[in-house]
């Protein structure tokens, strides 16, 4: 581009640089939309895990007693970071397989396991027997 070019001239080479810049534009939108789209991953078929409050409070025990089965060997951990989680499906096969009968409440829809010599807690004033 010389500096003896006239305004008008400058004004269609603008003209001209913008007009191929919209036609690039359109040809990479074209293109991306012929592009199969990515799905997003399927959601993880694993189950969660839940630290030791929320598996004492699955179970209807307190922490103190998933604590003592952990230590006694009779439910399955895994060890994150410093802490313990657990996997509801094993730990409740676990405590199966170890003689706790899976005799469920009926009364209740949280599934507690009734743990023989166990009491469990109760959300209500006092302790509540099996």
């Amino acid at each position: 581009m010389n500096t003896n070019d006239s305004p008008d001239a400058l004004d269609a080479e603008a003209h001209e640089l913008l007009a191929r810049g919209y036609t690039m534009l359109a040809q990479a939108a074209r293109l991306r939309a012929a592009q199969p789209r990515q799905t997003a991953a399927p959601p993880s078929t694993k189950p969660p895990l839940v630290d030791t409050r929320d598996c004492a409070h699955s179970l209807g025990v307190s922490t103190a007693t998933v604590n003592r089965m952990v230590q006694a060997g009779r439910i399955p951990f895994i060890t994150v970071g410093e802490s313990r989680r657990f996997e509801m499906g094993p730990v409740l096969a676990a405590l199966e397989h170890h003689g706790a009968t899976r005799n469920v409440r009926e009364a209740t829809s949280k599934n507690r396991v009734v743990l023989p010599g166990v009491r469990l807690l109760s959300r209500r004033k006092g302790l509540s027997s099996p």
